[in-house]
């Protein structure tokens, strides 16, 4: 994609309206002259004030006014505290936290799909990836090529059955490719702990509070503290007995994790880049790794992708083979009970929504928001503070209540 600005000479056609003037006044002049337009720009002495006019990209009064600059750098998505860049047309900048919690996975296991390209490996990952960090810096980098095309989420609507068909085949080889992929339990591709987005998930920013076990039975251990609150609050009982039992149950009726394949983790319409009803890249491997065989599925179902006219018709085709039907009795309805146990253990996130509010933006562009702390990075772990079974729920703050703090505070 085509990044405006980069037409340089015709400035003309990237903003919206220009006035075209045949002399250009520059600062030395424009004191002199008194104009209007940049008076407020100097001091009663005749100084420059070089204000800063946006925070998050440093442009100041001076820049807008005197220089002839137009970036080549645009945000293109933030989330949380990282902000993804589009650096000219063809690459892309995104810019974390350097905190031992940066999506480092997406680089590993696109450098290690790279490594095996030519053995029988044909899947489309991003031409050109590299990381700019030093374990001592507080700012981690990472520089990648923009694929051709764009998102499969944005044309799918459009296509064509026939389109539709080629598109799924083309990622049902691509996916058994991944697939052949295996180790001997959870790990990413570098041998270290993935997060746990489907029994220990807090729905927290990064750092997650719970890692994937190695096993099943390392799995329960990560999380037997809270699977064995949740299961007294659910049973109104406080009996260890039955509390065994109970959880001793759910270790019984889990599914089986063998195989452990290689998983992207979140292969939806978003993270599918096509041109020309071919796909050309893969993107967002930051929670690949190697998961249960179900994993996939169970996520693209959980997760809210959207993937399911994409996905839903590949997976009856991935070993071991299971209709929708089946793979929800055999699979999604054994991991439920384990799910309902650990969110019924209240657990508490010091300061995690917590936020330091915003200013306006501007007088004209009045919008605040603010900086949530849970979400700004700069630990490397999150640990919750486990609550004793039958702790009432906090109340949360009606509309009114929330208006008047916010009034409350634009007043300080």
């Amino acid at each position: 994609m085509d990044m405006k600005t980069e037409d340089f000479a015709h400035p003309e056609n990237v903003y919206p309206g220009l006035i075209h003037s045949r002399d250009r006044t520059n600062p030395e002049f424009a004191k002199y002259y008194d104009l209007d337009d940049v008076e407020r720009l100097f001091d009663e002495n005749g100084g420059l004030v070089d204000h800063e006019l946006c925070w998050r990209c440093g442009l100041t009064a001076y820049n807008q006014v005197f220089t002839s600059y137009a970036p080549r750098l645009k945000i293109l998505h933030t989330r949380a505290n990282m902000g993804m860049w589009a650096l000219g047309s063809n690459w892309l900048l995104k810019d974390y936290p350097n905190d031992g919690c940066s999506p480092g996975n997406d680089y590993m296991t696109q450098k290690f799909l790279r490594s095996q390209l030519g053995s029988g490996l044909d899947i489309p990952i991003l031409r050109d990836i590299q990381l700019i960090h030093r374990p001592e810096e507080k700012t981690y980098l990472y520089v990648m090529s923009r694929a051709e095309g764009q998102p499969l989420s944005r044309v799918w609507g459009d296509l064509s059955d026939d389109a539709k068909t080629k598109m799924r085949e083309q990622l049902f080889e691509f996916m058994c490719q991944v697939r052949r992929f295996t180790a001997e339990g959870a790990q990413t591709v570098d041998g270290g702990k993935i997060d746990d987005l489907i029994l220990g998930n807090c729905e927290v920013y990064r750092p997650f509070c719970k890692k994937v076990g190695f096993t099943n039975d390392e799995w329960f251990s990560n999380i037997e503290e809270e699977l064995r609150v949740g299961l007294a609050e659910i049973h109104k009982t406080r009996d260890p007995a039955i509390i065994d039992r109970e959880f001793q149950a759910l270790k019984d009726n889990f599914p089986k994790s063998e195989p452990y394949v290689l998983t992207h983790g979140d292969i939806c319409p978003e993270n599918i880049i096509v041109k020309d009803d071919r796909i050309t890249a893969i993107i967002d491997w930051e929670y690949s790794g190697y998961l249960p065989w179900w994993a996939e599925r169970w996520l693209s179902i959980h997760l809210g992708t959207q993937c399911g006219p994409l996905m839903e018709p590949l997976f009856d085709r991935f070993e071991p083979f299971q209709d929708y039907d089946t793979f929800y009795d055999e699979v999604v309805a054994k991991i439920e009970p384990v799910r309902k146990a650990y969110k019924a253990c209240q657990r508490e996130h010091k300061d995690n929504y917590e936020k330091w509010m915003r200013p306006a933006f501007s007088k004209t562009e009045p919008w605040a928001g603010g900086f949530q702390i849970g979400a700004m990075g700069g630990t490397s772990e999150r640990v919750h503070k486990i609550l004793p079974a039958g702790t009432p729920l906090p109340e949360l703050l009606s509309p009114q209540e929330i208006e008047a703090l916010l009034a409350a505070q634009s007043n300080q």
